[in-house]
């Protein structure tokens, strides 16, 4: 098996490919998270959370929820939250849908306040609700609800996490000068 791994690198190393290194952030290996803010209760920061750190493990780097003053602070706040009915059961359909749809800023600063990225994303998820005459019908549209933030959660980390690590890595190229 050993055999095999160094033959591999071996033949990376002599066509030129190297490998992408995706377990450092802009020089940084652990970044800070902060809970993301919600403009009005949600009840999509804790998914969130958890979603975000188990993307960014997948990919090598520790998402720290302890503050020590040392580390890159992530941060975000979501914002334009809105619950409507959806046209995902369309015109006449005798099973109600709604979206959630957001806006959500993320930051990422050094220790010493450079910005270090920055973006905001729009997302939406939907989930159906049953009819109103269907027995528990409040606790089956809120459970549809919770499993939509869900999603909603997975969603937004792993856009995040393959925004940020593009980022990071198109920063991190050498600069190639051109040729007249």
């Amino acid at each position: 098996m050993r055999i095999l791994f160094v033959l591999l690198l071996s033949l990376q190393a002599s066509c030129g490919y190297r490998a992408i290194e995706t377990a450092n952030l802009f020089g940084h290996s652990v970044i800070f998270m902060e809970t993301f803010v919600e403009e009005s209760p949600l009840g999509l920061s804790a998914n969130l959370a958890s979603a975000m750190h188990q993307q960014f493990l997948r990919g090598g780097l520790v998402l720290s929820h302890e503050h020590s003053g040392q580390h890159p602070r992530l941060s975000g706040k979501i914002e334009q939250i809105t619950n409507k009915p959806s046209s995902l059961a369309g015109s006449g359909a005798r099973i109600p849908a709604y979206q959630i749809r957001l806006k959500i800023n993320v930051l990422l600063k050094e220790v010493s306040g450079k910005t270090l990225w920055e973006k905001r994303f729009s997302f939406s998820e939907d989930y159906l609700s049953p009819r109103a005459s269907v027995e528990n019908s409040v606790l089956k549209t809120e459970s549809n609800k919770r499993r939509a933030l869900s999603r909603l959660a997975d969603k937004i980390a792993h856009e995040i996490h393959s925004q940020i690590f593009l980022e990071a890595n198109i920063t991190a190229l050498p600069k190639t000068e051109s040729q007249p």
